[in-house]
This record gives C-alpha cells, structure tokens and sequence, in this order.
C-alpha cells in the first residue's frame, strides 16, 4: 500500500500522510497502526537521520503504538534509545527528554518494576538526567 516509504527516497509529504493515516488506525486497526508507525519511523531515520527531533517523534509514536499492544519489553528497549538520544541532542533538562524519561519509568511499571521505575523517574537513572527533576 505505501510501497514509496520502503525507496530511497520517500516523498515527506507521503511520510506526513501516512503518519496521519497510522492516527486513525490507532483506534480501529491497532496492529495496522503499529506497522505504518514503523514505516513512517524508518523513513524519517532515512531522510532525517537517527537523532533528529522528527525522527525521534515518529519513534516515540512506534512506541507508544507498541505499548499499547502489549509489547512492553520491546517498548523499554526503545524508549531508552529515545531518551539516550534526547540526552545528547537536546540536553538532560529538556522538556522532550524529560517527558521520554517519565514514558519510560511508565514503560517499567507496566513490566511490574516498580521500584526501578520510582528511581528512575526520580533520579533521573542510567539515562544520565540524573538532577533533571
């Protein structure tokens, strides 16, 4: 269906579509919705690059998607990059990295790690915002 998203060089103007598209099925067709999010993510890594605040957006939409369908384990994995990211481009104290810092002691909740999940939200943890908060 998007097959464009897979080339080299994928349209920005199909990738906001899809993106949009990837909303809508997040209500009715949620595995549908988790499959465009990835491909909306990998196509803003490809034109962006990997620490681009849009490409980390798209991530953290992959992962929000995934989250809801359960795969906690998987979504831990990818919020880590995304705050380890957000650390290095935009600083401990950021809003963005704080709110993927919060995203992710959520993340550790879920997985029934409720301490670590306390000290990290708290302390910042191992992502280095240790004194953000």
């Amino acid at each position: 269906m998007f097959e464009d998203l897979d080339s080299s060089y994928p349209n920005e103007t199909l990738v906001n579509s899809v993106e949009y598209i990837a909303c809508v099925y997040s209500e009715i067709a949620p595995q549908k919705a988790c499959e465009l999010r990835s491909q909306v993510f990998e196509a803003r890594r490809r034109i962006h690059g990997i620490e681009h605040p849009i490409t980390l957006s798209a991530l953290d939409n992959f992962v929000c998607a995934y989250s809801r369908r359960g795969y906690w384990a998987e979504s831990e994995k990818l919020q880590l990059q995304i705050i380890q990211a957000r650390v290095k481009t935009l600083g401990p104290t950021h809003t963005d990295t704080i709110q993927a810092a919060a995203n992710y002691a959520l993340i550790l909740m879920k997985l029934q790690r409720v301490e670590e999940a306390i000290e990290s939200f708290a302390a910042g943890g191992e992502f280095g915002c240790a004194g953000a908060w």
